[in-house]
């Protein structure tokens, strides 16, 4: 076998990858293994959501004939969407209005005529021109504005985005450009920041990349979304669950996920052995751990022995609780040492996987600028280089879902079902490691630096689209079939 060949070598029937890429085109087009749910989303960085804002502010103020400053109150309230509020305000426009602290007709301002007045929270005289009020005409000094508005922004996040007038039972809201006037350039930053992320966290159909350093927010197309399960991608190659926010954990339902990542939990694990394996010496308080399947124990600072059920001083046949519960104790002790056993042989292989996971994103990274230089020198538009990401974003994918489908096979607890999953989870590892294979560093390099064909280079990608197509395919059955109950 050539060196060309041993390197892209996927088993004895690697022919049978070879086939139209116009059949795969799809399912490169969006790296997901969830065929159940086909969801589109877009992503928006701030400066889109802040166009969205200015969108959906002019767009209610033109319906409903109110201001833009009205309808910015509206769209926060009603988790700026423009038929909620439509839907509220035609039932019951003085309904809302009361609500909001909308009033229709401002109130008279107090001490209009007067050319000072006192402010109603510092009791201070100001000049006239000093003061300013809300829509209900209560007065206060610029300084004792300015300090509330900073006190809310301080203490209640985005709660400060809906202020009110801070006169006992008045409630009247506080407009944007009124804001505007009491900040300072930072504290309208700050403030604006809010209303950005007001936009997407008071949204059912929005969130943030939880992806670190990530700024995208993400924007589901389409109602509906509330009761489906599905995982979504983010431009940073971040993949979450949409339900729980965490990392994708496909095909596990997201309270097995949870309580699987507070079992892996290596400071909870420790919490939990020193509670239940260890107890005081009764002479020095010092923790001691007991031994399998013995209850006396020596405390190793000490040196006082000790009955771990009561405590007591040595008492190897008299303790009568021991004699009651030592049957029961060994089989707990025993069912102890094999649920850990369990755990960490499931442990291992889904670490080993999300190892595989983070470090096939880092190679894919690093193969950009690989792809960059190789463009230059062969002469090639860095596009023709695409499906060797794409196939790197396939890695990454089917690794995710190896790693929580061996999650999966630690609950499982049907013998039968178990040795099913083992024999498709062995299968799965043998299709990612070929595709690992095909696409690495040495197979790349024996088609790009020897005496460099088109010819090789098609019959190359064909061969990589082919295996990707295969193993996503492979995958996508695993995970219908967990997700489904389908086991036998």
């Amino acid at each position: 076998m050539s060196h060309d060949d041993q390197h892209c070598s996927y088993n004895k029937e690697a022919d049978d990858y070879l086939i139209d890429e116009d059949d795969i085109a799809t399912d490169l087009h969006k790296i997901s293994l969830d065929k159940n749910v086909t969801t589109n989303y877009s992503f928006l960085k701030e400066a889109d959501i802040l166009q969205r804002m200015e969108d959906d502010i002019n767009e209610l103020s033109t319906i409903l004939c109110i201001s833009k400053s009205e309808a910015s109150i509206l769209l926060r309230h009603y988790n700026w969407s423009v038929s909620d509020v439509n839907g509220a305000w035609f039932d019951d426009e003085s309904g809302v209005r009361a609500k909001l602290g909308l009033l229709e007709n401002p109130a008279p301002v107090d001490d209009q005529d007067r050319i000072t007045a006192s402010c109603r929270l510092c009791f201070d005289e100001f000049p006239r021109d000093e003061l300013s009020s809300a829509a209900c005409g209560h007065l206060y000094c610029r300084t004792c504005w300015s300090g509330y508005v900073k006190t809310s922004m301080d203490d209640e996040g985005l709660g400060c985005i809906d202020l009110r007038c801070p006169e006992k039972f008045c409630g009247a809201a506080l407009d944007q450009d009124m804001l505007d006037s009491l900040l300072s350039e930072e504290g309208r930053e700050k403030y604006w920041e809010y209303l950005v992320r007001s936009y997407v966290e008071r949204s059912k159909i929005r969130k943030w990349c939880p992806g670190a350093g990530c700024e995208y927010a993400i924007e589901i197309c389409g109602g509906g979304i509330e009761d489906v399960d599905f995982e979504v991608t983010c431009r940073c190659f971040a993949t979450f669950c949409w339900s729980c926010n965490r990392e994708g954990h496909r095909p596990l339902d997201c309270d097995t996920a949870r309580k699987w990542i507070v079992e892996s939990d290596s400071d909870a694990k420790h919490v939990k052995a020193v509670i239940v394996q260890c107890k005081p010496c009764p002479e020095c308080k010092r923790p001691n751990q007991k031994k399998r399947r013995s209850i006396q124990v020596k405390c190793r600072k000490c040196g006082h022995e000790f009955c771990w059920l009561c405590l007591q001083a040595s008492c190897p046949i008299s303790c009568a609780q021991f004699a009651v519960d030592y049957r029961d104790w060994r089989v707990q002790d025993e069912e102890s040492e094999k649920h850990e056993n369990k755990y960490t042989l499931y442990s291992e292989r889904w670490d080993a996987n999300r190892r595989s996971k983070i470090g096939s994103l880092r190679r894919m990274k690093e193969e950009g600028r690989y792809f960059e230089r190789l463009s230059q020198e062969l002469g090639l538009p860095l596009t023709d280089f695409n499906f060797i990401t794409q196939a790197w974003l396939q890695i990454v994918e089917c690794r995710r879902v190896l790693e929580w489908s061996y999650v999966y096979g630690f609950y499982v607890g049907d013998e039968a079902k178990k040795f099913s999953l083992e024999y498709m989870l062995e299968v799965g590892e043998s299709r990612v490691k070929a595709l690992e294979l095909c696409v690495g560093r040495e197979s790349l390099d024996s088609i790009f630096r020897n005496e460099f064909s088109q010819f090789k280079f098609s019959g190359f990608r064909g061969k990589l689209l082919g295996l990707c197509h295969v193993t996503a395919n492979y995958l996508e059955e695993l995970v219908r079939t967990l997700k489904d109950g389908c086991l036998v």
